[in-house]
């Protein structure tokens, strides 16, 4: 079992560019970054995502379960 965050408040404001599918990172504001995730790049975005973290959690499970088949 893997678990991960995104640590972050719900803004009091929109930030201006809300993306088509992902209408959260206009409102989700990081405080340790001082800005939304709207305003990461998509690598950034990608790099602090709480599901890569996850994924990186069970990253030896998987390659457990992939090499018994």
């Amino acid at each position: 079992m893997s678990e991960a965050a995104l640590e972050g408040v719900v803004a009091d404001r929109v930030w201006p560019r809300m993306r088509a599918g992902f209408p959260y990172r206009a409102v989700l504001f990081l405080p340790g970054r001082g800005c939304y995730l709207g305003e990461l790049s998509d690598e950034d975005a990608a790099r602090i995502s709480q599901r890569r973290a996850a994924l990186e959690g069970l990253r030896a499970d998987l390659r457990q379960i992939a090499d018994l088949h």
